[in-house]
């Protein structure tokens, strides 16, 4: 059940039970910041977080401690962003965090920090989780800034998909255009 609660500007945002926002409320705000970052020309960062296998995280220690993976995550990304960013619960054990003003190399430093601190957590009843993360960033690499949320999750999944999960998957800028809206290449970074 989602809760609401008031910003600083007095509006109403949902906010999901983990305490970040809500999918609902990404789907509200990203017109906006979409807008923003083109209207300002300054750039845009998204990191897609995905929990490795939470399936058999929820099968070993059950509902009620998967429940508290899914917060503790999201209390490490919400720490880690701060006023920099907004971090949503985007799916079951999915996050999409929004980084302003933030370049793809600064979004990697994010990233690699919040995998790190990901690796250092207690989990309930001392399992090990892993995550997955992909970075894109606009306009440098990804030129079309609709596409920043497909380039970021199609690297997370095609990491996972090559058995790399448990790593930070980074667009590159290797080559000499930006990337558009099919075309992007893997990279890694621990």
């Amino acid at each position: 059940m989602e809760e609401h609660s008031q910003d600083h500007a007095g509006a109403t945002v949902d906010i999901d039970p983990t305490g970040v926002l809500s999918k609902k409320q990404y789907l509200i705000d990203m017109p906006r910041i979409l807008a923003e970052a083109t209207d300002s020309d300054l750039p845009l960062a998204m990191l897609f977080v995905d929990i490795d296998e939470f399936k058999k995280v929820n099968e070993q220690v059950g509902h009620g401690d998967a429940d508290e993976v899914l917060r503790l995550i999201a209390s490490g990304a919400y720490k880690s962003v701060g006023n920099k960013g907004k971090v949503y619960l985007y799916g079951g054990d999915e996050f999409a965090v929004l980084l302003a003003n933030h370049s793809l190399e600064e979004a990697t430093a994010v990233a690699e920090r919040l995998h790190s601190e990901y690796s250092k957590l207690q989990y309930p009843k001392s399992i090990t989780v892993t995550v997955t993360i992909g970075v894109s960033a606009w306009p440098i690499p990804v030129k079309d800034i609709q596409m920043l949320f497909k380039v970021a999750d199609d690297l997370l999944l095609e990491g996972k998909e090559k058995g790399q999960r448990n790593k930070v998957h980074v667009a590159s800028t290797a080559k000499t255009d930006s990337i558009g809206a099919d075309e992007w290449r893997l990279t890694m970074t621990l």
